[in-house]
């Protein structure tokens, strides 16, 4: 049975940017557009049509529009920073990953998304119910978030990579010796350097080798007749991401 939580429809609005995410269609969708009637939202129509004339594209959803409605808790991490570690993992469809802390769940829900199996932890419950109510929106079958200390309880073996955004990451390294492959990777995400510099420091003689750390700077562009500048907001830092692997 499908999760009643998750979400079943998006609209997009054919002359704006609005967006509206069903989670029903068993009942006629109220916008300040006018209504659309749910025989419409059930229907294979690519475009409906409200009560008022305005016509919304109806689409499934896909991931990139879920991700953008995630429930929100603590800090996220940004998708900048997700993209980075898929590329330098290279993980795959074929590949089983541990994350921790679980927070909003970006992170965890983003590796599912491309992996055949993602555990992830989380000690603070908060995190845990929102990282939980996003698995549900989402329906993503290959993901366990489990309650816990990863630095106590991880108990899978043979991974190919384990992410970490946790104040303490040296406190994983053991567990994570023990856990990766020959040559599997850690990605570990700090906000702060001086925690970062204390990772590093702590992996030496070990099997977990850094391989680089990195932050990525993100700034969009706007676009108008006679404008093309860069916005004056940009996203800046958002954390600094260590890559490891397991010799």
């Amino acid at each position: 049975m499908q999760n009643r939580k998750s979400v079943k429809k998006v609209l997009v609005s054919t002359r704006a940017k609005n967006k509206y995410y069903l989670k029903s269609l068993d009942e006629d969708f109220i916008t300040n557009e006018g209504i659309i009637k749910a025989k419409d939202l059930k229907s294979s129509k690519e475009v409906v049509e409200t009560n008022k004339g305005k016509k919304f594209y109806l689409l499934n959803p896909m991931f990139a529009d879920l991700w953008a409605n995630l429930n929100r808790g603590p800090q996220i991490v940004q998708s900048k920073d997700i993209g980075l570690i898929l590329a330098k993992t290279g993980v795959n469809h074929d590949s089983v990953v541990v994350d921790a802390g679980a927070g909003s769940g970006s992170l965890a829900l983003s590796l599912a998304n491309v992996c055949k199996k993602v555990t992830c932890y989380e000690t603070n419950q908060n995190h845990l119910e929102v990282a939980q109510k996003n698995k549900e929106m989402f329906d993503t079958k290959n993901l366990e978030i489990k309650k816990g200390d990863i630095s106590e309880k991880l108990t899978e073996k043979n991974l190919d990579l384990i992410t970490l955004d946790l104040p303490e990451p040296w406190k994983v390294i053991e567990k994570a010796e023990q856990a990766l492959k020959l040559g599997a990777h850690l990605a570990v995400y700090l906000p702060n350097i001086l925690q970062m510099k204390q990772f590093i420091d702590a992996t030496r003689r070990t099997q977990i080798k850094v391989q680089e750390t990195i932050e990525l700077i993100e700034r969009n562009w706007k676009f108008e007749e006679r404008i093309a500048r860069p916005e004056t907001a940009a996203m800046a830092h958002t954390g600094f991401i260590c890559f490891c692997r397991r010799f």
